[in-house]
């Protein structure tokens, strides 16, 4: 019985691994879904925001990923000082421990020229 089990969970890898890469279902493994750090949210980050990306395509790209995002105009960015940019919030996680993403999308008026992510944790 325990082998059956095995068997049966090695299948279910197997199948969800080879629609995966059909493109059929399965995981998303560069969704920032899966980010649990700041630097793995950076790191998936970067192949998606490359710069020369056209700004409205980084927002829809963001709010495909969960993010809510809102321009914003003279506004201070740590690291950056006062700047334009494409400010996309999400809130992750479940009670008591949240994860929030802070990403700015920084940008030349039209396409992205780079990004920076800020998180921080909340619990009671």
């Amino acid at each position: 019985m325990h082998r059956l089990k095995l068997i049966s969970h090695s299948s279910v890898i197997i199948l969800t691994c080879a629609l995966t890469l059909l493109g059929l279902g399965g995981c998303n493994s560069d969704s920032t879904q899966n980010a649990e750090t700041p630097q793995i949210m950076k790191e998936l980050l970067t192949v998606k925001l490359t710069p020369g990306l056209e700004l409205s395509a980084a927002k829809a790209l963001m709010e495909k990923e969960g993010f809510e995002c809102e321009l914003k105009e003279k506004t201070f960015w740590k690291k950056k000082g006062v700047v334009d940019f494409l400010e996309c919030k999400r809130t992750d996680g479940s009670p008591p421990i949240f994860r929030i993403w802070d990403v700015a999308v920084f940008h030349d008026g039209t396409k992205v020229t780079g990004f920076d992510v800020r998180s921080a944790l909340k619990y009671p």
